[in-house]
């Protein structure tokens, strides 16, 4: 097999396409920087909440028939042996209600956007699926008959919701539908450290935020806008996610991490309202220390 001839030239392009996707990378930071830090608090919340945009329908017929992704299968087979009931929570577009229902699950679906919600209400129907689903207000999880066995947070939907604090709080409001030993999974959209793009677009973003007077909802390291539905994304590190379950009230088994992750946590057994101590502060402390060196 012939070898190329002109080795050097193909060095110079790949590290010149390599630079140029750096660049790239830090015009889209400036960018989407500098919108987060324009646009008012009310129409940055709203990015969250629905990051499907519903003028342009999701083709629920076809999400659907993608069925469960093989990470999801993965942990079916591991971690839900035993589970007969599961809640899917933003559960529009009902790939994931379809797929576990499909296995012989009882599942039941939130949704937070009502156009979503309907669709797939009507895809469930056409299909005689037993799986059910149900709109809530946003961050609200309704709890079911009896507590659930799972939850599956669908389509990585945790990396939608802008606030480390209304994350918590989804997280909580999720954990107080479950049993004790309940199984709760999680995908989520992943970054390397506090690169210099994330730190980058999330200072200036808040920069613009102060001189505007919009101090409610600050921008954080790891948040980002694309032009493309989804709109909204946060990017974790595992450090981060793993803390933001904890406060939530969820201890974590098992996770993995491509360009995307999925995590799988049960909840922590508490007999009474849980508080932090001397020793959480000290873990939460080094926690911060451990990230801060890291970086």
């Amino acid at each position: 097999m012939m070898q190329p001839s002109n080795t050097q030239g193909i060095q110079w392009l790949r590290r010149s396409q390599a630079t140029a996707q750096k660049l790239t990378s830090w015009i889209e930071a400036i960018q989407s920087g500098i919108f987060m830090g324009l646009v008012d608090d009310d129409s940055f919340q709203a990015f969250d909440t629905y990051p499907f945009d519903e003028t342009t329908p999701l083709d629920v017929t076809a999400e659907t028939e993608r069925g469960l992704e093989p990470w999801e299968r993965h942990i079916v087979r591991e971690y839900l042996a035993d589970t007969k009931s599961v809640l899917v929570v933003a559960a529009g577009g009902a790939r994931e209600l379809v797929g576990l229902n499909e296995l012989g699950y009882d599942t039941t679906g939130v949704e937070y956007g009502r156009e979503l919600c309907e669709a797939s209400r009507r895809e469930l129907s056409l299909r005689e699926c037993g799986a059910t689903i149900q709109w809530s207000e946003r961050f609200e999880v309704p709890r079911g008959d009896a507590p659930y066995d799972a939850a599956f947070i669908a389509r990585k939907f945790l990396s939608h919701v802008h606030d480390r604090g209304r994350r918590i709080e989804l997280l909580a409001n999720i954990r107080q539908t479950l049993r004790p030993d309940a199984t709760l999974v999680i995908g989520y959209y992943t970054r390397e450290r506090d690169t210099l793009a994330f730190r980058m677009q999330a200072a200036l973003a808040n920069i613009l935020r102060k001189l505007r007077g919009r101090r409610g909802f600050p921008v954080e390291v790891g948040d980002h806008l694309d032009p493309q539905s989804p709109l909204y994304h946060h990017h974790f590190v595992w450090e981060e996610l793993r803390e933001e379950l904890r406060e939530a009230g969820f201890t974590a088994i098992a996770h993995e991490s491509t360009w995307f992750g999925w995590a799988v946590a049960r909840p922590v057994t508490i007999d009474q309202p849980r508080q932090a101590s001397s020793s959480d502060n000290r873990e939460r402390s080094e926690t911060v220390q451990e990230l801060a060196e890291t970086c």
